[in-house]
Formats: C-alpha cells, structure tokens, sequence
C-alpha cells in the first residue's frame, strides 16, 4: 500500500476543532504536520486562504509523499479511490464557492 485517493481533496470533509484548527477531513488524530499549524487556523488565516493554499500543498504532499505526510486514518481511509458520494450513513459538507 503505498498510494492515496484522498478523499479531503475536494474540500466536502472538512473538519473545524473547538479551536478553530481546520483539518482537512474528521477522521485526522491531534499528531500529524498540519494539525496544530497556524496556517491551518481560523484565528490566523480565511477559510478561503485554507482552501486555496493550505489544503492544495497539502494534498499535493499527500500525493508525492505519503510515507511521510499521511497519518494512519489516511492510510486506512484513503487507500482505496472514490467512487460514491451517494452513502445514506455519511453526512456531506458542500463547499460553494
């Protein structure tokens, strides 16, 4: 196992803490390199600036690198492509832009 599908990639999964940290999909732990990241905070930065940026260079990292930036819910949920979003027991965010 060595390539990701991530899901987080399109933005519908987006995960906002109690502390405004923004992680890119709800199943991302405390550890890993983003998640405690001023960029990744709502305090510090627009959710567009987070959108546009922060998430692009992350998935682009999750892709080149894996090994190194996926925690193990990347690994458990992203291992496999995409190819519903029509699943009655998920509950979808819709970005509009």
């Amino acid at each position: 196992m060595d390539k990701l599908y991530p899901k987080c990639e399109n933005a519908q999964r987006l995960y906002v803490t109690s502390n405004s940290q923004v992680r890119p999909c709800c199943w991302l732990g405390e550890a890993g390199p983003i998640n405690r990241h001023p960029n990744w905070n709502l305090n510090n930065n627009s959710i567009e600036n987070i959108l546009n940026n922060e998430l692009k260079k992350y998935v682009e990292n999750l892709k080149k690198d894996p090994k190194t930036w996926a925690q193990n819910a990347c690994w458990k949920q992203c291992s496999k492509p995409f190819t519903s979003t029509n699943k009655p027991t998920e509950n979808w965010v819709y970005v509009n832009e």
